[in-house]
């Protein structure tokens, strides 16, 4: 679906960093901080639309390059015992569907609890992903939820992998910058 014109939009991010002085609010690090500040965000403020602006990762054979930018197009939990093979779970959450907004790829999203670092369990989640993102279902799901539209634009800052920490940290600020002016630019012209 994609969002009409006339939406004014809220934005969200784990950090404060990311979001910048879009209007909106951090809603924590991580699926669990993330699905609790999106509801509390979701019930202070009332937004028609929310945006998710962060960083995530590159799964393996994804082509997407550090400096990046892309959209969710679906969001699913990941569970390392479950790619694994190393588990089973009676009713995994199915997986859930962004609005998409014009001028981005949009893109599959596993979230996690952890960053992956191990190369086989990235190699697993590549086979249903692109890109791995720790709050994306948390925040997919409260928005679900509380039935307001989402969407998530993600930068690029590194490849997942044993080497995900040094890259970040090399590339956040940029990254942040680069997904805050994506969103913004998209938004602006739709509002």
């Amino acid at each position: 679906m994609k969002p009409p014109r006339t939406y004014a939009w809220t934005y969200a991010s784990a950090v404060a960093s990311e979001l910048g002085d879009l209007p909106g609010a951090p809603v924590g690090i991580g699926l669990c901080d993330a699905l609790l500040g999106t509801s509390a965000l979701i019930q202070s403020q009332r937004p028609e639309f929310l945006v998710f602006v962060g960083t995530a990762g590159a799964l393996p054979g994804s082509g997407l390059a550090i400096g990046g930018v892309i959209q969710v197009d679906t969001v699913r939990l990941g569970d390392a015992a479950l790619a694994l093979g190393l588990g089973y779970s009676p009713r995994h959450p199915e997986p859930l569907r962004a609005n998409t907004l014009p001028d981005l790829p949009a893109v599959d999203v596993v979230a996690n609890l952890a960053i992956t670092t191990d190369p086989e369990l990235a190699q697993r989640y590549a086979a249903v992903s692109k890109v791995e993102h720790m709050e994306a279902y948390g925040f997919a799901m409260a928005c679900t939820r509380a039935n307001v539209p989402w969407a998530c634009v993600l930068a690029i800052t590194n490849a997942v992998g044993p080497d995900a920490h040094a890259q970040w940290r090399a590339h956040r600020a940029a990254c942040e910058a680069a997904a805050r002016a994506a969103a913004h630019r998209i938004t602006a012209a739709r509002s």
